[in-house]
């Protein structure tokens, strides 16, 4: 979907947030907000998240919490897409409402420390990779086999006695 139409429910957002400078990624899954309550690095925060099995939201998945999870209160960060303007270094998506009903979609550096006012949405992260799912679909269906081929096994046997 295109980001402009996604960013829609927004008062304000910031003139480099399109789809040039954030290319579309996907939505991954569970999500996940952290707070600190003290000043914080991104790199901080990063290794945090990775201690739970989360990693940084990208700015898809921040607009998607802001429809529905949102409190419309906290700034809300998303780590995972960040965005390299020259001169100015990597910046970051956040979320917030500016008390007077107007919600934005800005951008932060990613360098520097974040105040204890922040959070920081995650997504959990996949721990398998598809080769590991199909390796345990592939195990599945030969337990399924092999008690197939024990229940035909039974029948045989009751069938001979009858």
């Amino acid at each position: 979907m295109k980001l402009k139409k996604l960013t829609k429910n927004f008062t304000y957002v910031n003139s480099h947030i399109t789809e040039k400078t954030f290319p579309t990624q996907e939505i991954r899954g569970e999500l996940k907000v952290f707070h600190f309550d003290r000043e914080i690095t991104s790199k901080e925060i990063i290794e945090e998240m990775k201690k739970e099995g989360y990693e940084p939201a990208n700015i898809y998945e921040l607009i998607e919490y802001s429809k529905n999870e949102w409190n419309k209160r906290d700034y809300v960060v998303a780590l995972g897409s960040p965005w390299l303007y020259p001169g100015i270094g990597r910046l970051v998506s956040y979320i917030y409402d500016d008390n007077f009903y107007r919600s934005s979609l800005d951008l932060d550096k990613f360098a520097g420390d974040w105040c204890e006012d922040y959070r920081f949405l995650a997504v959990r992260k996949k721990s398998k990779s598809i080769e590991d799912d199909l390796i345990q679909v592939r195990d599945e269906l030969i337990q399924i086999r092999d008690f197939l081929i024990h229940v035909n096994k039974d029948l045989s046997d009751l069938s001979k006695k009858l």
